[in-house]
């Protein structure tokens, strides 16, 4: 039998939850069954961790009609049965036009946002493209509400609209061993006695690394040796290293930069934070729960739908750095409360949010595609 070939498409690999996640299916996908490729339209440093064939630098540029015509080459060359395109943007209108002109049976599209501040989530351009039918056999959200908002904000079809939650490889985000000695340095030059709170982020406004921040001030009036590591980079990292030295916490603040392997960071950290004020589903809680990390989340987006309140993490209100501050204190102060949420934030990932079964969903929607079952589902759950 012939295997179902399937082309996925992205405008960069750079360090990100939706690029790292492509990686991870690309490479997951049960390669008895598929042959999967995946077509970059510039480039990005995660195309290093791919284990199946890839092209990048297709178009480097919205003007690149040469480009535009070689991704349909590639997809032709190729023989694609199915194409699968991360988010809008250049992607999704690209990406779709080159699919229908290469003959592809099969699109799809997923959306990992719910808006960008001051933007819509998608594009004048790719709304109209939405429209057409012929397109996108299937758009997925990446959450329940996140399925929701979009059909009601962005006004999808609601029955070419599913959502598949993401999932992590509990395999590679395992606990640290217990035992280990507290007194040493570790990679980060902290010794492991020292409580650490991290952001895993990249530097946007929407990410609140001010909340992060005036947190860490207010928790280092009881904790003077705590530490506040910031994991990521992006273009605003110098406003918000400006507002660390404006604070007074440049002793007290770690910035990692982007990280090609983020587990000895999230290992490091004695609690994870998440402080933004829009998510659809964040990878970060995902993969710190996986760690062994309890989380302390705003509560946005479709981040309910993977944290319960001081059952697996903790939930705030966006915004508040005294909301943070408060929840980071009692999982520092209750060792029975942290090591509650730490086990259901396992058994929460494990059950429910492997990436197995992320995977396997996938697979699912694939052949639901291929064998023409034109059956409405809203989710794989």
């Amino acid at each position: 039998m012939r295997k179902i070939r399937v082309g996925f498409v992205i405008s960069t690999l750079n360090r990100g939850g939706a690029e790292g996640k492509l990686v991870a299916v690309a490479n997951g996908l049960d390669r008895e069954r598929y042959e999967a490729g995946v077509y970059i339209l510039k480039t990005g440093p995660l195309k290093e961790l791919l284990t199946v064939p890839y092209r990048d630098n297709l178009i480097p540029n919205k003007y690149s009609i040469a480009g535009f015509a070689e991704l349909v080459r590639s997809f032709k060359k190729d023989k694609l049965d199915i194409v699968w395109l991360v988010g809008t943007g250049d992607t999704g209108f690209f990406g779709r036009i080159a699919a229908k002109l290469a003959g592809v049976s099969h699109v799809i599209v997923s959306l990992h946002a719910t808006d960008r501040p001051g933007k819509p989530t998608i594009d004048t351009t790719n709304r109209y493209l939405n429209e057409i039918n012929c397109l996108t056999d299937r758009f997925v959200a990446v959450a329940e509400t996140h399925r929701t908002h979009l059909i009601q904000t962005e006004h999808i079809d609601p029955a070419k609209i599913i959502y598949i939650h993401n999932g992590v490889d509990v395999s590679v985000f395992h606990p640290t061993i217990p035992g280990k000695d507290k007194t040493t340095e570790d990679d980060f030059g902290v010794p492991e006695n020292v409580p650490v709170i991290g952001i895993l982020a990249r530097f946007k406004p929407e990410k609140r690394h001010d909340v992060f921040l005036k947190a860490g001030r207010i928790l280092l009036q009881t904790y003077p040796d705590l530490k506040l590591m910031i994991v990521g980079d992006g273009l605003n990292r110098e406003s918000v290293e400006k507002m660390t030295d404006d604070l007074g916490l440049r002793d007290n603040v770690i910035f990692t930069g982007g990280l090609d392997d983020v587990l000895p960071a999230i290992h490091r950290m004695t609690v994870s934070v998440l402080c933004s004020d829009t998510e659809a589903f964040p990878n970060a809680v995902l993969e710190s729960m996986a760690a062994g990390v309890p989380v302390v989340a705003t509560d946005v987006g479709s981040v309910r739908e993977a944290v319960k309140n001081r059952e697996n993490g903790m939930l705030i209100q966006k915004g508040s750095p005294e909301h943070v501050a408060e929840a980071v204190a009692l999982l520092l102060e209750s060792d029975t409360l942290r090591k509650s949420v730490i086990h259901e934030g396992l058994k929460t990932v494990s059950d429910r949010f492997s990436l197995r079964q992320m995977i396997r969903r996938r697979e699912e929607l694939f052949e639901e595609l291929l064998n023409g079952d034109k059956r409405r589902l809203d989710s794989f759950e």
